[in-house]
């Protein structure tokens, strides 16, 4: 009968190349959340503004009355911020996989 301390962890019954290949799963996991939350916090922090424009104030408020917020602000936090995400992904993957 096996424990969860058994399954999760790296003894003598684990060969060295398996500890570098997960330690190398962990660091790319790592890499790709961490661009996944840098590319989407913009989008994320539109649509606070967005909610607190809508609750706290009439539209548009002291947020989306300046010009470039309230015709550019969704553009570059949905479109562009997705796309960037979508070009970088590939490249990461690309290089951390193994040739």
């Amino acid at each position: 009968r096996s424990t969860l301390h058994d399954l999760f962890s790296v003894g003598a019954h684990c060969s060295k190349t398996s500890v570098i290949l997960l330690i190398k799963a962990t660091k790319t996991i790592i890499v790709f959340t961490i661009c996944h939350l840098a590319c989407n916090l913009p989008m994320l922090a539109n649509y606070i503004c967005w909610t607190i424009t809508r609750v706290e104030f009439e539209w548009p408020g002291p947020i989306y009355s300046n010009s470039f917020m309230m015709f550019y602000s969704w553009c570059l936090s949905d479109v562009t911020c997705l796309a960037i995400n979508t070009v970088i992904d590939p490249i990461i993957f690309l290089t951390r996989i193994q040739a």
